[in-house]
């Protein structure tokens, strides 16, 4: 019974695995103004977010 329990629970972490697998991505470099990017600093770590996080939603808001 330990042996189907143990199967079991390899099976979910199969599935679990594959359902978090990344977005395909690219990459995207722009220039900003140096007041900007200083903004955009702290407002992630005023926010704990990450540069690609806030550009992310912002596009996605501006879209």
């Amino acid at each position: 019974m330990a042996k189907n329990a143990n199967s079991a629970n390899q099976v979910e972490a199969k599935l679990v695995y594959t359902r978090a697998s990344p977005q395909e991505e690219q990459q995207l470099n722009v220039w900003i103004p140096k007041d900007l990017m200083k903004r955009l600093k702290v407002r992630g770590v005023e926010a704990d977010k990450s540069l690609k996080e806030m550009v992310t939603e912002a596009l996605e808001q501006f879209l």
